[in-house]
């Protein structure tokens, strides 16, 4: 059986990232590969996770403290739960390679997300791009990868561009990404997210009929949406935040959950890139807001599954998203939302049959 190896991140309070990790865990797994999510944990990141703990707590707010503190406990157990993790925590690219040969991957992969994003916080990340010290004879594929908002760097893009020329296939998840890879002199085929191609068992909420409500939101967005919300005479349900005066909404919600919720929902107002993709998934009615920042890679998301319509702006008024929200997806959605997601599920088998027929 092959060994499939996966680097992403996984390991934080963030439903889209967790969700992502576990599904291309489960599809390799299901289609039949030894698949593992790899426990690697940047010292950054934890340093991130710890700060939301300690500022709250450092200021004497008790209640956030322990609110945070529920919602790290919650995503740590989610991830364990919904997909098979590596027991060893990993804080190196020298640990990340050695725990790699000790194991004898076959293949390696990594994606999805924003992992060659780096110019965020993280910065150069080796092993987010494999760039690691590896037995011979080891693949290397990325599966949905984008660098999200990354503008360049001559220091940064020449190590991009020596770690991807040794990778065996590259699979990426938007345009953006695409065209950054072919400047670098390399090949790159777009796939859809990994959230796309696997079913994770949702768990369906005992609430029927209500409008969801999902990703952060201005104040002036948050007037517009509950103005709709509200107006519409359907329960509000805020998962994963809690909106400031409007507190009455918001549950703390497991990833299975949350996406539960996303399925039944009668409407989901978001600004979340996996947002609108379970939305897309579950052709649940959604508007989704035109976030800076996100406007790309939401964009292309939207118009892969000729939904652009959907896309709003940052300041849209309640009835702009009644508008969009009423809109209904065409006869033939679910053939060619099908036909999308197989050709994706068909390039990464390919990649790793293609490995299997090498070795």
């Amino acid at each position: 059986m092959t060994k499939v190896g996966i680097i992403t991140y996984h390991d934080i309070n963030n439903y889209g990232a967790q969700l992502q990790a576990a599904s291309l865990q489960c599809f390799l797994q299901q289609q039949g590969y030894d698949a593992e999510l790899i426990h690697y944990l940047p010292p950054r990141t934890r340093i991130r996770v710890a700060g939301t703990l300690l500022r709250p707590l450092l200021r004497g707010k008790h209640r956030v403290f322990s609110y945070e503190w529920a919602k790290r406990q919650l995503f740590r157990r989610s991830i364990q739960t919904m997909a098979r993790v590596s027991s060893p925590a990993l804080y190196t690219s020298t640990q990340v390679s050695q725990y790699c040969r000790e194991q004898g991957f076959d293949v390696l992969v990594c994606g999805s997300d924003e992992l060659w994003n780096f110019t965020n916080y993280l910065g150069y990340l080796p092993p987010y791009i494999l760039d690691l010290d590896l037995q011979p004879g080891v693949k290397r594929i990325s599966y949905a990868a984008s660098i999200g908002s990354y503008a360049g760097n001559p220091e940064i893009d020449d190590k991009m561009r020596q770690a991807l020329q040794q990778f065996h296939r590259i699979l990426v998840r938007d345009q953006h990404t695409q065209e950054f890879i072919h400047r670098l002199g390399l090949e790159g085929d777009i796939v859809v997210d990994p959230t796309l191609i696997a079913d994770l068992e949702p768990e369906p909420p005992v609430d029927q009929d209500y409008v969801l409500i999902t990703g952060g939101l201005s104040p002036k967005q948050r007037v517009n949406v509950f103005s709709f919300a509200e107006s519409s005479g359907l329960p509000i349900i805020t998962p994963g935040n809690a909106y400031p005066g409007y507190e009455q909404y918001h549950r703390l919600v497991t990833p299975q959950q949350w996406i539960g919720l996303i399925q039944n929902a009668r409407y989901h107002i978001t600004s979340l890139f996996h947002g609108a993709a379970f939305s897309l998934k579950y052709a649940t009615p959604f508007a989704c807001f035109c976030t800076p920042g996100k406007e790309r890679k939401i964009g292309f998301l939207l118009s892969t599954f000729g939904q652009q319509e959907r896309m709003m702006p940052v300041d849209a008024e309640a009835d702009a998203i009644d508008a969009r929200l009423q809109q209904e997806f065409p006869s033939d959605y679910s053939q060619v939302r099908s036909r999308i997601i197989t050709a994706s599920q068909n390039q990464l088998l390919d990649a790793l049959h293609a490995y299997a027929e090498a070795a």
